[in-house]
């Protein structure tokens, strides 16, 4: 038995739908074994949007991929099962409202006031039932960066803070001042005298002799050795 993609794919009157699914990742959650339950529009669906909707959101991929999978449910349900239930939890995270109420009178549900115009398309992964119009989710209630849906905006703002700290870290850091001293730190030092060494790790407020680099805290403390251990630029005994 064919999965829900390749069913939509021979079709060829969801055209829309699918396209819009290989523009997301669910074109390959669709093929999953699931089971899932789409509600699918058709391309006539697609066309009672307003004029420009459906290339705006092939623009936008986390916009498309919220509408796609508000169109989609855990699970394997018939239309007999599906008209006994008042809401649906779609994968987007946003329920949908059922009314199948008149499912008995052979009137078929209707899914946020959209009809289910044919039923019961089995799948290897699921069931596919036939929409006449779009279903779009809570955009207010809808993350911008993924596209899940929730409930509440106390559920929303709780994933924004702690959803997506994967992305923040990850962006680049400026360069760090800390890197210098790694560079300083490999300058080759061979052609330097052990009095230039020396110096160079001074700590402030100390003199070094300029001939042996003994440390002094004071001019006048390295004056007097300057003339008492090199006089006339004499050899120096530590």
């Amino acid at each position: 038995m064919r999965n829900i993609i390749d069913i939509l794919l021979e079709a060829g009157t969801f055209r829309m739908f699918v396209s819009a699914s290989q523009a997301t990742d669910l074109v390959d959650t669709l093929r999953t074994e699931g089971p899932f339950t789409v509600f699918a529009p058709d391309d006539e669906a697609f066309t009672k949007l307003p004029k420009g909707t459906y290339d705006d959101l092939l623009k936008k991929t986390p916009q498309l991929k919220a509408v796609l999978m508000y169109h989609v449910i855990a699970g394997k349900y018939t239309m007999d099962e599906i008209s006994k239930m008042k809401t649906a939890k779609t994968i987007q995270g946003q329920e949908v409202k059922i009314d199948g109420h008149q499912w008995h009178l052979h009137v078929n549900p209707k899914i946020n006031g959209a009809i289910i115009s044919n039923h019961n398309i089995e799948a290897s992964n699921g069931m596919i039932h036939l929409m006449d119009r779009v279903l779009m989710p809570n955009v207010e209630l809808t993350c911008p960066v993924c596209g899940m849906g929730f409930m509440t905006m106390e559920d929303l703002n709780a994933h924004t803070k702690m959803g997506h700290v994967v992305e923040k870290v990850s962006e680049p850091m400026p360069p760090a001042e800390t890197m210098e001293p790694v560079a300083m730190a490999t300058e080759p030092t061979s052609d330097m005298s052990p009095q230039e060494t020396h110096v160079r790790g001074a700590e402030p407020n100390q003199i070094h002799c300029p001939i042996c680099g003994k440390i002094f805290t004071t001019n006048s403390e390295m004056e007097r050795h300057m003339d008492s251990m090199h006089h006339e630029s004499k050899g120096h005994d530590e």
